[in-house]
């Protein structure tokens, strides 16, 4: 079904049992207000990248609340400075659903320094410190650009003939 066919997605929730997610079908305010209006799914797949930001992805999982649907956190190409920012951000919001991406751990390389950003078990417990408790580490964030200035993006994906 395509992502913009929302009335379809409504249709199909009406017609299942299973709860039904809107993943990638929502990434501006008013496309989550057709979804919403439509009631066309249980939870939503979104994240700060597709919505805009931070705020705007809060606001949006407010509305989502205010009408009874959840939200799934969706990751992204991310670090683990945008990852701490979306814990940040996550961890306000009450109708998060326990089954969110995280991706900075696909990094070559760690970018900084003075927090553990592991997720033993699926799981990220925020520091009990204020802020984000991490430093950027210039000499990986150096690293990485001359990886990227000399090999460019997604080099370690393979393409060719069978």
């Amino acid at each position: 079904m395509p992502h913009w066919d929302v009335e379809g997605l409504a249709r199909v929730r009406g017609a299942v049992e299973v709860r039904i997610a809107a993943d990638q079908a929502v990434y501006t305010t008013p496309q989550l207000e057709r979804v919403l209006a439509a009631d066309a799914a249980d939870v939503v797949v979104q994240g700060p990248h597709d919505a805009g930001g931070l705020l705007p992805f809060r606001r949006q999982a407010a509305l989502c609340e205010a009408r009874g649907v959840d939200v799934n956190l969706h990751g992204f190409v991310q670090s683990e400075i945008s990852f701490l920012a979306h814990a940040h951000v996550a961890a306000t919001i009450p109708n998060l659903t326990s089954g969110n991406q995280v991706m900075h751990q696909l990094l070559a390389e760690r970018l900084t320094t003075g927090v553990d950003v592991a997720t033993p078990a699926g799981r990220y417990r925020l520091p009990g410190a204020p802020g984000h408790g991490f430093e950027i580490d210039d000499d990986a964030v150096g690293r990485a650009n001359e990886r990227f200035l000399r090999d460019g993006a997604y080099v370690n994906l393979e393409v060719g003939s069978r």
